[in-house]
């Protein structure tokens, strides 16, 4: 078994959906069964099950850290990739999404030969919002908010 995780996009806004395409496969010389794909809901996000495959475990909105499974079944050794969905709902103030999957099998047919290409991780960063700014007074609240979020990211790194 074979699988490779990207994001459908380079960054992510906060706010925004992000959404992740699972390529998987089984390359080996024999048909694999019970085959599993586990993802777990990265930090600072929550599951979007309007934007992912149909089939996961996870409710829509389930926090991070929660583990989400989506059954396979039975997947023939013909190498052919096959392509699901995984998407969250990334929290304001994440500056970075780190994303990991794991496939595996019941093991009914042995174990597999090259566990390598069992995993994948992939990382996404967030982009700030910008809001446009059309007055004095709305750029002085602009950056007075700016200034304590840098503030309390400096407390954080102390």
């Amino acid at each position: 078994l074979a699988i490779q995780k990207r994001a459908r996009a380079g960054f992510v806004t906060p706010g925004a959906v992000l959404v992740f395409q699972l390529d998987y496969r089984n390359i080996g010389n024999q048909d694999a069964t019970g085959v599993v794909i586990t993802e777990t809901v990265p930090a600072g996000t929550t599951f979007d099950l309007a934007g992912s495959t149909a089939g996961w475990t996870c409710a829509d909105g389930a926090a991070e850290g929660t583990t989400c499974e989506f059954a396979v079944g039975p997947l023939a050794a013909d190498g052919v990739v096959h392509s699901i969905e995984f998407a969250v709902l990334v929290a304001a103030g994440v500056g970075t999404v780190h994303n990991h999957v794991h496939i595996g099998d019941d093991g009914s047919n042995g174990p597999d030969p090259t566990p390598d290409n069992n995993d994948s991780d992939v990382s996404v960063s967030a982009r700030p919002v910008w809001v446009p700014v059309d007055s004095a007074w709305a750029l002085i609240l602009l950056s007075l908010g700016l200034a304590m979020l840098a503030w309390r990211q400096r407390r954080r790194l102390v």
